[in-house]
């Protein structure tokens, strides 16, 4: 008999670009129990209720700002991890704030250099917490696609609801703008016209 696990951590994913997406599937075949997404952009709100993956909640900044503020005071309210995907230092911040105590922030996005938060060391301190990041290796990708194409083929993964796109190479010009503009989470260019 197969013993099913479900893992209690509360997980915050903050942006649900195409690694965000990937992410929360990820988390979400793990069994872990509750996860919310925080998300700016409409159409990847909506990419992520598409998939309706089961414990899978979508919440906009705004929102969690709101909840974070109205729970100040209540030491049980909050995020065992809180995984960032965007670099963006309000989105870094906000995961930093709705952890709870000895919550774990985990920075995958790239930020700018220049990039400041406010993080307070008394928050650490009490709270417990901890800070961590991880820089992507580029030795990483082939295994990712290979991984992406394993999935896919055993139906884990569906591109169109994930928002993924073909174009060919003289459409870089619509794909960027998709891409700027979150239409779509992933451009992959066919070359086999060429």
């Amino acid at each position: 008999m197969q013993v099913i696990r479900i893992l209690l951590y509360k997980v915050l994913v903050l942006g649900a670009g195409i690694i965000g997406l990937l992410a929360t599937i990820y988390f979400s075949h793990r069994k872990i129990k509750s996860i919310s997404v925080c998300e700016l952009i409409d159409e990847r709100i909506n990419t992520i209720k598409n998939l309706k993956l089961k414990g899978v909640s979508v919440i906009h900044p705004d929102e969690l700002k709101e909840e974070i503020a109205k729970n100040a005071e209540d030491p049980s309210w909050g995020f065992d991890r809180a995984f960032d995907f965007t670099g963006a230092v309000p989105a870094i911040q906000t995961g930093f704030d709705a952890l709870r105590k000895r919550g774990r922030l985990i920075l995958f996005g790239i930020m700018r250099k220049d990039a400041k938060l406010d993080l307070k060391p008394s928050d650490i301190l009490y709270k417990e917490l901890t800070v961590t990041a991880a820089l992507t290796n580029p030795g990483t990708i082939k295994p990712t696609l290979d991984a992406i194409v394993s999935l896919s083929s055993q139906g884990i993964l569906d591109m169109d609801k994930l928002n993924m796109k073909s174009y060919r190479l003289e459409q870089y010009d619509d794909a960027l703008k998709s891409l700027k503009n979150g239409s779509i989470s992933k451009a992959m260019f066919n070359l086999s016209d060429l």
